[in-house]
């Protein structure tokens, strides 16, 4: 709740925001937050299961289904950053070009989605290296993108260590 009130609070002084873009705005940013704390909330209760010796069944069954599922919904998310290139008045080759590159991320993680659904150590891997691609890009440019870290990087993180429960 902290976070997606802080960055709420940084589109509202921004002040070119109107309130139903803000109201849109924070919607969509609970996604990935959600996401992110639901998946470290469910690694936490494993690792606690698995301390005291046997994981329930229910649990398991949970720790199966919760990251190809959440892969589904991040990989939306990410998808609709491409719909970004689509303009009035402009040529409809070169926009959809354009969107197939910037929707490019997210089809190596639906094929590798494909794969992930059985092996889980291939969702461990692909989402792993997919959250420190993301980081990467991230932290080589200013400390005002650490939010882009949380919101992408974050959940991307906690999908891997959900695949790596599971494995």
């Amino acid at each position: 709740l902290i976070s997606l009130s802080a960055f709420i609070y940084a589109n509202y002084i921004s002040g070119d925001n109107q309130s139903w873009e803000l109201v849109v705005n924070s919607m969509l940013l609970s996604v990935p937050l959600f996401i992110l704390y639901f998946n470290i909330g469910l690694l936490l209760l494993v690792r606690q299961q698995h301390l005291l010796g046997a994981i329930d069944k229910k649990l398991g069954k949970l720790v199966y289904f919760v990251p190809r599922v959440v892969s589904l919904v991040i990989i939306g998310f990410i998808t609709l950053f491409s719909f970004d290139v689509f303009e009035p008045g402009g040529n409809i080759l070169e926009m959809l070009f354009a969107f197939v590159m910037h929707s490019i991320p997210s089809i190596i993680l639906g094929i590798g989605l494909f794969f992930a659904w059985k092996k889980s150590v291939v969702g461990y891997y692909l989402f792993l290296v997919a959250g420190l691609f993301f980081a990467l890009i991230v932290l080589r440019n200013t400390l005002q993108s650490l939010g882009v870290l949380l919101l992408f990087s974050g959940p991307l993180l906690s999908i891997s260590g959900l695949f790596w429960a599971d494995w």
